[in-house]
């Protein structure tokens, strides 16, 4: 009885939260009365699980779509749109055919109001096979697609670097991937190469091996970049492959994969954690901030900061159709990374300071530590139209790693 209450009760505040936010975006509004696009940028997502989906409310629960948070970045006018369907769901075929069917429907609509940028993100980037992402770009060749992982790869590099520096690390110290062969695995293995640390375990979810982290041993740093269940890391794992001295893991995913109550577990002399790939930017605006406060609680995010996808999205919606024709934001490469990398400094996008598990890390410890704030790197501080220009790749580097601000990631692509 008391959670068919607070199910409730969660139902009802979505449904007046939608209500108040849509009743208080004069910005839109004042758009559509002047001819223009109701907003410029729909990030597309799905929920992580069921309790999430109350957020469907009473009034939405049998619809394809709802509408999520609104804000905006200046004159980009940005809005979330969850789908009805949960992270479950979309792995399994039948919910994985329903998603799409949702997913088009949101697309439309959006498109109808306007929208030049949307994002795929979550669980929708994988939702398509490559074929029916082709028809969907050519069904809609105005619009922007993306997948927003350029903007998360710049936030989980800048905060890959940050962790060597915090914990003195250097070419010889011995770093965990997880998940190397995604997105954003594969891209920070390159970058990592390329920078000179050779001293790398990858491991794969696709690794037949019964136990994947049986042997090994003297980890520094653990990169988590899948949350696949065969990936998760536990407190007995990280006790088996630490080294000596401690671990630290930084982790990107979403849901995480170093879950709270596995951390509670850990010595925190010995263990050390920090989220990763969230942007932060002081410019960010909430319709209906109060309702928007709650909500962003629940994503352990604040109201200025963002996950690196929707971060990437709402900068792109800035940006003229005709330079963004330029670039492919549905994967993550060179080109597309330093593009992303320029708009963020021209837009004052810069990586949010240190927290684990959406709390800011305030004592100077392995854990949590008060760590200067790492700047855009410094290729970013040109002009989009400079950005279309590839840079120079940077010297291969030599003991501890000059600090975050001074990297050009793109160049070690």
């Amino acid at each position: 009885m008391k959670l068919l209450l607070i199910k409730a009760v969660f139902m009802v505040f979505s449904d007046f939260y939608r209500f108040m936010a849509a009743a208080l975006d004069w910005r839109s509004h004042l758009r559509v009365l002047r001819g223009r696009p109701a907003f410029d940028v729909a990030c597309i997502t799905n929920f992580e699980n069921e309790v999430q989906r109350y957020f469907m409310g009473l009034c939405g629960m049998r619809k394809k779509w709802v509408n999520g948070l609104r804000f905006s970045l200046g004159d980009t006018l940005v809005r979330y749109i969850m789908i009805n369907s949960t992270f479950r769901n979309l792995t399994r075929p039948a919910g994985k055919e329903r998603g799409k069917e949702q997913v088009r429907a949101a697309i439309k609509d959006a498109v109808r109001r306007g929208a030049r940028v949307i994002l795929f993100a979550a669980y929708i980037k994988r939702l398509f096979r490559d074929d029916e992402l082709r028809e969907l770009r050519a069904a809609y060749s105005g619009v922007t697609f993306t997948i927003g992982d350029n903007g998360t790869a710049w936030a989980l590099l800048v905060d890959v670097f940050r962790a060597i520096e915090l914990n003195g690390l250097n070419h010889s110290s011995r770093i965990m991937i997880l998940g190397p062969n995604g997105f954003l695995g594969s891209a920070l293995v390159t970058v990592l190469k390329n920078a000179g640390f050779n001293n790398l375990v990858l491991v794969s979810s696709r690794s037949k091996r019964t136990n994947l982290f049986d042997g090994i041993r003297d980890v520094e740093l653990v990169a988590a970049c899948s949350h696949h269940s065969n990936l998760r890391l536990t407190a007995d794992i990280l006790r088996d492959i630490s080294h000596p001295k401690g671990i630290y893991v930084v982790d990107v995913c979403r849901p995480v994969n170093f879950h709270y109550r596995e951390f509670a577990r850990c010595d925190r002399e010995m263990v050390g954690r920090q989220d990763a790939g969230v942007v932060f930017n002081k410019r960010l605006r909430y319709v209906f901030l109060p309702g928007a406060l709650f909500v962003l609680k629940k994503l352990r995010l604040s109201p200025r900061r963002l996950y690196g996808c929707f971060s990437e999205a709402t900068a792109l919606g800035a940006v003229e159709n005709g330079i963004l024709r330029q670039y492919d934001f549905m994967n993550t490469n060179r080109k597309a990374l330093k593009f992303v990398e320029a708009i963020f400094a021209e837009q004052g996008f810069e990586i949010s300071p240190v927290s684990n598990y959406g709390k800011n890390v305030r004592r100077r410890d392995k854990c949590s530590g008060e760590f200067p704030r790492a700047e855009l790197p410094d290729s970013a501080s040109g002009s989009t139209a400079d950005a279309a220009r590839d840079g120079k790749s940077g010297d291969a580097l030599s003991g501890c790693p000059p600090p975050a601000s001074a990297r050009n990631f793109h160049t070690f692509l």
